[in-house]
């Protein structure tokens, strides 16, 4: 009895797990995909220091995709795990895969993870943005903006690279990013334009609707009445046929 309401529990575990993915998922294809490079790699800062009580349950959801346990996800583990849970071609996970792994190393690191899932979950509040920014900012002289170098000093980017993270977010055109520019990126929405469920499995797939044509819609005509080529009679003229013949 025991052990079969062990199995009954794990089993319950595993779907609650799977659920999380799906939603870490669907969280960052329609909203982290889409934001800037800088917030993803911000969103890796956070994570370092973070310590949300939901750091066990990221850890169970990375354990889920980290098929060999060293701390890294690779593209072939990430597909495989993807394809257990949606319904997602290989093209499509390379995508978002390359999206979420913000250093371009090949791999997605825990933090990153954690990070994208800490922010889907409504972990972050503006002291951790502050704290992300003044982090990024020490990098090279700490002076209240984020520069080119401090990027490049951070994450050993090429020059071009952190140029392009920079323009994606600033607002007025110098060159730097303050902290109202730094915070703004937080505060971007995307449109939802993939419901959840659009990559599940077990979803259920509606039967395609027919829709009549005129032509199947018409009725058809009333045929018409049959005429003769003969003049009808009258009633005197039938009448007067009628006396003859008698």
């Amino acid at each position: 009895a025991k052990g079969a309401q062990k199995h009954k529990w794990m089993r319950k575990q595993e779907k609650i797990k799977k659920a999380l993915v799906k939603d870490v998922i669907h969280h960052w294809r329609t909203q982290l995909s889409k934001a800037p490079r800088l917030k993803r790699a911000a969103l890796r800062v956070i994570a370092y220091t973070s310590t949300s009580p939901l750091i066990h349950e990221v850890r169970n959801v990375f354990a889920f995709f980290d098929k060999n346990k060293n701390g890294i996800i690779t593209f072939e583990e990430f597909d495989t795990k993807i394809g257990e849970v949606l319904n997602m071609s290989t093209r499509k996970a390379k995508t978002l895969f390359e999206k979420m792994d913000v250093t371009g190393s090949g791999t997605i690191t825990y933090c990153e993870f954690l990070g994208a899932t800490l922010e889907f979950r409504g972990e972050l509040d503006e002291r951790d943005i502050e704290e992300a920014f003044m982090k990024i900012d020490k990098a090279h002289n700490s002076n209240g903006y984020i520069t080119i170098r401090d990027l490049m000093s951070n994450w050993q980017i090429p020059q071009a690279t952190a140029e392009t993270m920079i323009q994606e977010i600033d607002l007025d055109g110098n060159g730097i990013i303050n902290f109202e520019e730094f915070l703004s990126m937080f505060r971007t929405k995307f449109e939802d334009d993939e419901p959840p469920g659009k990559y599940d499995k077990k979803r259920k797939k509606k039967k395609p609707v027919t829709i009549a044509t005129t032509a199947q819609t018409k009725k058809p005509a009333d045929k018409p009445a049959k005429t003769s080529d003969k003049p009808a009679k009258s009633k005197k003229q039938s009448k007067k046929n009628k006396a003859v013949k008698q």
